[in-house]
């Protein structure tokens, strides 16, 4: 079995740790985008295969019970401890000990990487990571804050006061019973991926990081899409603070939705269109928050799917508000040809196309700019002519690549 272990001790320095009362608290459980920065570090050790979470903190509250969900969420076992004597009845001389130190922002797949399937102690050089807060280990290495021991080391924790932490106590076992070292490269501190927290700053620029990475900021190909990222990346923090997350802007969403149906309906079909972009707008910020949420995480649900299902169907109600007199089969034949095409070139594995298929936000808006202007039957139909045409491009394109 694979153990891990987690310290939440180090205090904010900065006010990261600030609890609702004012005091200041450990720095691990500062907000790091929508989850604590000991969130993230309970993620890297179950991507990792640990199959039981151990916590060192001064004690339980609502920080480590969120912790304690998480990872019983995915299927591991969760203990919070604040010394080492627990641990010996945790970890047996069989398992292997996952370590992270005290405020360590890595990924797991850069862990796995450098140490693969063997124990070892990552390290830095020593310049430049004492500087930066690192453990020094000897005159040219410090620790990295990561390390897989084999369990009888905890035994040895036995020996030592019940007051030491555990990490630091851990290392200092492993080194002296020849542990094999594995050298990170010092450009491992440059991009800012692999980081030490010390106070608040660093980890509100963590958090931008791992925002922007997450969200892959959309090209301008796809305009809305582009503008709800980038929305959606200048909104995050304040709304993850006021508690909104993906489940509450879809519910907005949802609501735009059926507001901009009543208004095709009792209006014009260009302001319904005018709705159903908002309400696309509301879901592709959605999707963003959710991605920055599970950060990397797979996702829990098929809602991907669900949601341009929703806004397809509300453009089909509302593209065939225009012809009240023909039949409904007649109405419906050219909007559905052109959704019809557009998923199409939404798998066509044209990446820049397919997020333009795939940008209902434009298409809505375009089509309702159509209508005020008197021609958005010609217009759907010209769409789905043009979607068509790539659709047999791209086709004939890959078929003569092939030849």
């Amino acid at each position: 079995m694979r153990v891990a272990l987690i310290s939440t001790m180090a205090e904010a320095a900065s006010g990261a740790g600030q609890g609702s009362d004012g005091d200041v608290g450990p720095l691990a459980f500062a907000r790091m985008g929508a989850r604590t920065l000991a969130a993230h570090q309970v993620d890297v050790v179950l991507a990792l295969g640990a199959q039981r979470v151990v916590v060192f903190c001064h004690g339980i509250g609502p920080d480590v019970l969120e912790l304690q969900h998480a990872a019983e969420a995915r299927g591991a076992s969760f203990h919070a401890i604040n010394g080492v004597r627990p641990l010996s009845g945790l970890v047996s001389a069989a398992d292997e000990l996952l370590v992270l130190g005290d405020c360590i922002i890595a990924d797991a797949a850069e862990i796995e990487e450098a140490l693969g399937d063997r124990a070892g102690v990552l390290v830095l050089p020593a310049d430049p990571a004492i500087r930066l807060g690192y453990e020094r280990i000897d005159g040219e290495r410090a620790w990295a804050g990561a390390m897989v021991l084999r369990g009888q080391a905890v035994e040895r924790l036995t020996e030592l006061p019940g007051d030491v932490e555990p990490a630091s106590a851990l290392l200092r076992i492993a080194l002296q019973g020849g542990a094999r070292c594995v050298e990170l490269p010092a450009t491992t501190l440059d991009s800012g991926e692999w980081l030490l927290a010390r106070e608040a700053p660093q980890v509100e620029a963590a958090a931008r990081r791992r925002m922007e990475r997450n969200l892959a900021a959309q090209g301008w190909f796809a305009p809305g899409i582009a503008l709800a990222d980038r929305t959606t990346a200048r909104l995050a923090e304040s709304l993850f603070d006021r508690g909104f997350g993906k489940r509450a802007v879809e519910a907005l969403a949802l609501v735009v939705l059926g507001c901009s149906l009543a208004w095709g309906w009792a209006m014009s079909v260009s302001a319904g269109m005018v709705g159903l972009a908002g309400s696309a707008f509301l879901f592709a910020g959605a999707a963003a928050l959710d991605r920055l949420e599970r950060d990397g995480r797979p996702a829990r649900r098929r809602a991907d799917l669900l949601v341009p299902l929703a806004i397809d169907a509300g453009f089909l109600f509302l593209a065939s508000l225009p012809w009240p007199n023909a039949a409904w089969d007649h109405a419906l034949f050219a909007p559905i040809m052109l959704l019809g095409w557009l998923h199409i070139l939404e798998s066509s594995g044209e990446e820049r196309i397919a997020a333009l298929a795939r940008d209902r936000i434009l298409l809505a808006m375009v089509l309702a700019l159509a209508g005020f202007g008197g021609v958005l039957h010609p217009a759907i139909r010209l769409l789905a002519v043009v979607a068509m045409a790539a659709t047999l491009w791209l086709s004939l394109r890959k078929r003569l690549t092939r030849a």
